[in-house]
Protein backbone atom coordinates (compact mmCIF):
# COMPACT_ATOMS: atom_id res chain seq x y z
CA UNK A 1 0.00 0.00 0.00
CA UNK A 2 1.22 3.39 -1.19
CA UNK A 3 0.91 6.21 2.04
CA UNK A 4 0.95 10.04 1.66
CA UNK A 5 1.32 11.49 5.20
CA UNK A 6 0.84 15.25 4.38
CA UNK A 7 1.18 18.06 6.82
CA UNK A 8 1.80 21.76 7.78
CA UNK A 9 4.63 21.30 9.64
CA UNK A 10 8.06 21.57 7.91
CA UNK A 11 9.48 18.63 10.24
CA UNK A 12 10.95 21.70 12.65
CA UNK A 13 10.72 20.61 16.07
CA UNK A 14 7.27 19.90 18.00
CA UNK A 15 5.67 16.48 18.67
CA UNK A 16 3.62 16.22 15.42
CA UNK A 17 6.68 15.63 13.22
CA UNK A 18 7.93 13.22 15.61
CA UNK A 19 5.25 11.42 15.58
CA UNK A 20 4.95 11.11 12.27
CA UNK A 21 8.59 10.28 11.60
CA UNK A 22 8.24 7.16 14.70
CA UNK A 23 4.64 6.25 12.87
CA UNK A 24 6.74 6.05 9.27
CA UNK A 25 9.57 4.69 10.23
CA UNK A 26 8.01 1.66 12.07
CA UNK A 27 5.05 1.18 9.16
CA UNK A 28 8.00 1.05 6.57
CA UNK A 29 10.01 -1.78 8.76
CA UNK A 30 7.31 -3.99 10.43
CA UNK A 31 4.48 -3.14 8.02
CA UNK A 32 6.15 -2.90 5.02
CA UNK A 33 3.78 0.15 3.70
CA UNK A 34 5.55 2.52 1.35
CA UNK A 35 5.00 5.97 3.02
CA UNK A 36 5.94 9.44 1.66
CA UNK A 37 6.15 12.57 3.95
CA UNK A 38 4.92 15.57 2.12
CA UNK A 39 5.05 18.93 4.07
CA UNK A 40 5.39 22.64 2.82
CA UNK A 41 9.13 22.33 2.30
CA UNK A 42 7.96 20.45 -0.85
CA UNK A 43 5.84 23.63 -2.17
CA UNK A 44 8.58 25.93 -0.88
CA UNK A 45 12.10 24.82 0.14
CA UNK A 46 11.90 28.49 1.98
CA UNK A 47 9.41 28.84 3.69
CA UNK A 48 7.91 30.14 7.17
CA UNK A 49 5.99 28.23 9.23
CA UNK A 50 5.30 31.91 11.15
CA UNK A 51 4.48 33.43 7.98
CA UNK A 52 0.37 33.55 7.91
CA UNK A 53 0.29 34.10 4.44
CA UNK A 54 2.65 31.09 3.08
CA UNK A 55 0.51 29.13 5.12
CA UNK A 56 -2.61 29.77 3.42
CA UNK A 57 -0.65 29.26 -0.11
CA UNK A 58 0.32 26.07 1.57
CA UNK A 59 -3.25 25.22 2.18
CA UNK A 60 -4.32 26.20 -1.65
CA UNK A 61 -1.14 24.73 -3.20
CA UNK A 62 -2.53 20.79 -1.88
CA UNK A 63 -5.55 21.17 -4.29
CA UNK A 64 -3.17 21.05 -7.25
CA UNK A 65 -0.95 17.95 -5.28
CA UNK A 66 -4.78 15.70 -4.23
CA UNK A 67 -5.24 16.09 -7.85
CA UNK A 68 -2.06 15.47 -9.24
CA UNK A 69 -0.19 13.30 -7.19
CA UNK A 70 -1.23 9.50 -7.05
CA UNK A 71 -1.52 7.48 -3.65
CA UNK A 72 -3.57 4.84 -2.49
CA UNK A 73 -3.81 6.49 0.88
CA UNK A 74 -4.11 10.25 1.71
CA UNK A 75 -3.25 10.87 5.42
CA UNK A 76 -3.37 14.58 6.81
CA UNK A 77 -1.47 15.21 10.43
CA UNK A 78 -3.04 18.72 10.26
CA UNK A 79 -6.32 21.00 10.32
CA UNK A 80 -4.78 22.84 6.82
CA UNK A 81 -4.00 19.57 5.15
CA UNK A 82 -7.29 18.34 5.80
CA UNK A 83 -9.35 21.20 4.57
CA UNK A 84 -9.40 19.82 0.34
CA UNK A 85 -8.31 16.25 1.35
CA UNK A 86 -11.89 15.33 -0.12
CA UNK A 87 -11.28 15.63 -3.10
CA UNK A 88 -9.10 13.19 -3.12
CA UNK A 89 -12.03 10.90 -2.51
CA UNK A 90 -13.71 12.24 -5.23
CA UNK A 91 -10.81 10.21 -7.25
CA UNK A 92 -11.54 6.96 -5.12
CA UNK A 93 -8.85 7.06 -2.93
CA UNK A 94 -8.83 6.37 0.34
CA UNK A 95 -8.75 8.97 3.02
CA UNK A 96 -7.80 9.61 7.34
CA UNK A 97 -6.91 12.22 9.58
CA UNK A 98 -4.74 12.57 12.73
CA UNK A 99 -5.82 15.37 15.52
CA UNK A 100 -2.58 16.30 17.53
CA UNK A 101 -1.80 19.07 19.52
CA UNK A 102 -4.98 21.00 19.38
CA UNK A 103 -6.74 18.21 21.11
CA UNK A 104 -10.11 20.01 21.82
CA UNK A 105 -9.48 23.03 23.21
CA UNK A 106 -8.34 25.03 19.91
CA UNK A 107 -6.45 27.94 20.57
CA UNK A 108 -4.58 30.24 17.39
CA UNK A 109 -2.72 32.89 16.78
CA UNK A 110 -4.74 36.79 16.80
CA UNK A 111 -5.26 36.45 12.94
CA UNK A 112 -6.59 32.84 13.06
CA UNK A 113 -8.74 33.12 16.75
CA UNK A 114 -10.46 37.00 14.66
CA UNK A 115 -11.60 34.75 11.74
CA UNK A 116 -12.59 31.86 13.46
CA UNK A 117 -10.27 29.48 10.70
CA UNK A 118 -9.21 27.05 12.90
CA UNK A 119 -12.74 26.65 14.57
CA UNK A 120 -14.56 25.92 11.02
CA UNK A 121 -11.89 23.69 9.81
CA UNK A 122 -12.59 21.86 13.37
CA UNK A 123 -16.29 21.41 12.36
CA UNK A 124 -15.28 20.42 9.07
CA UNK A 125 -13.43 17.36 10.18
CA UNK A 126 -15.25 16.53 13.50
CA UNK A 127 -18.70 16.36 12.04
CA UNK A 128 -18.70 17.19 7.84
CA UNK A 129 -15.87 15.37 5.80
CA UNK A 130 -15.70 11.78 5.16
CA UNK A 131 -13.14 10.66 6.60
CA UNK A 132 -12.30 6.60 5.82
CA UNK A 133 -10.41 6.93 9.30
CA UNK A 134 -10.25 9.12 12.19
CA UNK A 135 -7.48 9.11 14.63
CA UNK A 136 -6.13 11.36 17.27
CA UNK A 137 -3.75 11.88 20.45
CA UNK A 138 -6.48 12.68 22.13
CA UNK A 139 -10.28 11.23 23.22
CA UNK A 140 -12.57 12.80 20.51
CA UNK A 141 -15.93 11.35 20.30
CA UNK A 142 -16.04 9.45 16.74
CA UNK A 143 -11.98 9.14 16.74
CA UNK A 144 -9.84 6.03 17.14
CA UNK A 145 -7.85 7.42 19.62
CA UNK A 146 -3.78 6.50 19.07
CA UNK A 147 -2.27 8.44 21.82
CA UNK A 148 1.76 9.18 21.06
CA UNK A 149 5.09 7.44 22.18
CA UNK A 150 8.00 7.64 23.98
CA UNK A 151 11.81 5.36 23.17
CA UNK A 152 12.10 3.90 27.31
CA UNK A 153 15.38 3.12 26.91
CA UNK A 154 16.75 6.51 25.75
CA UNK A 155 15.78 7.72 28.99
CA UNK A 156 16.44 4.64 31.33
CA UNK A 157 20.19 5.35 31.87
CA UNK A 158 19.54 9.68 32.72
CA UNK A 159 21.36 10.37 35.60
CA UNK A 160 19.96 13.27 37.77
CA UNK A 161 22.82 15.90 38.42
CA UNK A 162 23.35 17.42 41.38
CA UNK A 163 22.87 21.17 42.19
CA UNK A 164 21.77 23.91 44.49
CA UNK A 165 18.01 25.46 43.89
CA UNK A 166 15.19 24.17 42.27
CA UNK A 167 15.31 23.82 38.62
CA UNK A 168 11.98 23.77 36.33
CA UNK A 169 12.05 22.57 32.42
CA UNK A 170 9.66 23.70 29.99
CA UNK A 171 10.19 22.57 26.50
CA UNK A 172 7.77 24.82 24.27
CA UNK A 173 7.87 27.15 21.69
CA UNK A 174 6.77 30.69 21.87
CA UNK A 175 2.84 29.84 21.01
CA UNK A 176 -0.58 31.29 22.17
CA UNK A 177 -1.58 28.23 22.82
CA UNK A 178 1.39 27.14 25.01
CA UNK A 179 0.83 29.43 28.33
CA UNK A 180 4.94 30.13 28.20
CA UNK A 181 4.51 33.82 29.58
CA UNK A 182 1.72 32.88 32.40
CA UNK A 183 4.80 30.13 33.41
CA UNK A 184 7.22 33.02 32.93
CA UNK A 185 5.11 35.05 35.69
CA UNK A 186 4.69 32.16 38.11
CA UNK A 187 7.91 31.83 38.74
CA UNK A 188 8.93 35.47 39.30
CA UNK A 189 7.10 35.35 42.41
CA UNK A 190 8.64 32.16 43.66
CA UNK A 191 12.12 32.38 45.35
CA UNK A 192 14.81 30.00 44.62
CA UNK A 193 13.60 28.58 41.57
CA UNK A 194 15.15 28.51 38.13
CA UNK A 195 13.22 28.05 34.82
CA UNK A 196 14.82 26.52 31.84
CA UNK A 197 12.95 27.25 29.04
CA UNK A 198 13.59 25.44 25.64
CA UNK A 199 12.09 26.64 22.89
CA UNK A 200 13.60 27.11 18.97
CA UNK A 201 15.58 23.89 19.66
CA UNK A 202 16.04 20.24 20.41
CA UNK A 203 15.63 18.68 23.61
CA UNK A 204 18.66 17.15 25.16
CA UNK A 205 18.98 14.48 27.69
CA UNK A 206 21.09 17.44 30.09
CA UNK A 207 18.17 18.95 30.23
CA UNK A 208 16.14 16.50 31.81
CA UNK A 209 18.65 15.36 34.04
CA UNK A 210 19.48 19.14 35.33
CA UNK A 211 15.86 19.23 35.91
CA UNK A 212 13.70 19.07 39.48
CA UNK A 213 10.40 19.37 37.79
CA UNK A 214 8.58 19.78 34.22
CA UNK A 215 5.91 22.32 34.41
CA UNK A 216 3.99 22.38 31.16
CA UNK A 217 1.39 25.51 31.17
CA UNK A 218 -0.67 25.00 28.19
CA UNK A 219 -3.84 26.51 27.25
CA UNK A 220 -4.75 23.53 24.74
CA UNK A 221 -3.46 20.29 23.96
CA UNK A 222 -3.79 16.69 22.78
CA UNK A 223 -1.53 14.74 24.52
CA UNK A 224 1.28 15.91 24.44
CA UNK A 225 4.93 13.83 23.83
CA UNK A 226 6.88 16.07 25.86
CA UNK A 227 4.84 15.26 29.15
CA UNK A 228 5.69 11.84 28.37
CA UNK A 229 9.30 12.27 28.07
CA UNK A 230 9.07 13.95 31.04
CA UNK A 231 7.49 11.50 32.82
CA UNK A 232 10.07 9.21 31.05
CA UNK A 233 12.92 10.73 32.52
CA UNK A 234 11.14 10.44 35.96
CA UNK A 235 10.47 14.08 36.55
CA UNK A 236 7.51 15.10 38.52
CA UNK A 237 4.79 17.11 36.76
CA UNK A 238 2.80 20.20 37.31
CA UNK A 239 0.60 20.28 34.49
CA UNK A 240 -2.74 22.16 33.21
CA UNK A 241 -6.01 20.20 32.81
CA UNK A 242 -6.15 19.98 29.16
CA UNK A 243 -6.58 17.20 26.41
CA UNK A 244 -5.41 14.24 28.29
CA UNK A 245 -2.86 15.95 30.88
CA UNK A 246 -4.91 15.65 33.52
CA UNK A 247 -6.19 11.96 32.89
CA UNK A 248 -2.20 10.78 32.13
CA UNK A 249 -1.08 12.63 35.51
CA UNK A 250 -3.91 11.83 37.46
CA UNK A 251 -3.79 8.14 36.54
CA UNK A 252 -0.26 8.06 36.88
CA UNK A 253 0.20 9.89 40.20
CA UNK A 254 2.92 11.30 39.41
CA UNK A 255 2.09 15.40 40.11
CA UNK A 256 -0.30 18.11 40.24
CA UNK A 257 -2.97 19.48 37.92
CA UNK A 258 -3.97 23.29 37.88
CA UNK A 259 -6.37 25.09 35.52
CA UNK A 260 -5.01 26.29 32.41
CA UNK A 261 -4.49 30.37 32.38
CA UNK A 262 -4.40 30.77 36.16
CA UNK A 263 -1.27 32.09 37.11
CA UNK A 264 -1.72 31.78 41.16
CA UNK A 265 -2.45 28.36 41.13
CA UNK A 266 0.40 27.47 38.88
CA UNK A 267 2.46 29.71 41.36
CA UNK A 268 0.94 27.69 44.53
CA UNK A 269 1.82 24.70 42.57
CA UNK A 270 5.30 25.59 42.03
CA UNK A 271 6.01 26.32 45.74
CA UNK A 272 4.36 22.69 46.54
CA UNK A 273 6.05 21.11 44.48
CA UNK A 274 9.54 22.83 45.40
CA UNK A 275 8.65 21.76 49.18
CA UNK A 276 7.47 18.33 48.61
CA UNK A 277 9.47 15.23 49.86
CA UNK A 278 7.05 13.13 47.49
CA UNK A 279 8.98 13.93 43.98
CA UNK A 280 10.95 11.32 43.90
CA UNK A 281 8.34 9.02 44.12
CA UNK A 282 6.07 10.55 41.78
CA UNK A 283 8.74 10.61 39.03
CA UNK A 284 9.48 7.13 40.06
CA UNK A 285 5.96 6.78 39.05
CA UNK A 286 5.73 8.39 35.97
CA UNK A 287 8.40 6.28 34.73
CA UNK A 288 6.62 3.21 35.41
CA UNK A 289 3.63 4.57 33.64
CA UNK A 290 4.90 5.46 30.39
CA UNK A 291 7.21 2.53 30.20
CA UNK A 292 3.39 0.15 30.67
CA UNK A 293 1.40 2.10 28.65
CA UNK A 294 3.10 4.11 25.55
CA UNK A 295 5.23 2.95 23.34
CA UNK A 296 5.64 3.93 19.63
CA UNK A 297 5.04 0.36 18.24
CA UNK A 298 1.95 0.37 20.09
CA UNK A 299 0.79 3.55 18.49
CA UNK A 300 1.81 2.34 15.00
CA UNK A 301 0.40 -1.33 15.57
CA UNK A 302 -3.18 0.85 16.27
CA UNK A 303 -2.74 2.77 12.09
CA UNK A 304 -1.75 -0.94 11.21
CA UNK A 305 -5.07 -2.44 12.16
CA UNK A 306 -7.43 0.36 10.94
CA UNK A 307 -5.05 0.99 7.37
CA UNK A 308 -5.96 -3.31 6.89
CA UNK A 309 -10.04 -2.94 7.59
CA UNK A 310 -10.45 0.26 5.25
CA UNK A 311 -8.45 -1.48 2.93
CA UNK A 312 -10.06 -5.20 2.66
Amino acid sequence: MKICFITDDPFEIGGGPEHIRQVAKILCQKSRFTIDTVTPLTFNPRFNFKNFWERIKFTFWTIWFYLSSNYDFYHSHAFSTSMFLPLVKLRGKKIAVTIHGLGKELVGGKILDKLKIGQTLMQLILKIWPFGIKFSASDLPGFITVGNGVDIKEFEQIKKSVHKGFNILCIARRDPAKGIEILEKAVKKVSGVKLNLVSGRPRTMKDFETADCYVLPSLSEGLPIVLLEAMAARLPIIATGVGQCRKIVEEAKCGFVVAPRDSKQLTQAIIAMKNSSKRDKMGENGFKFVKENFTWERVAAIYTSSYRRLNS
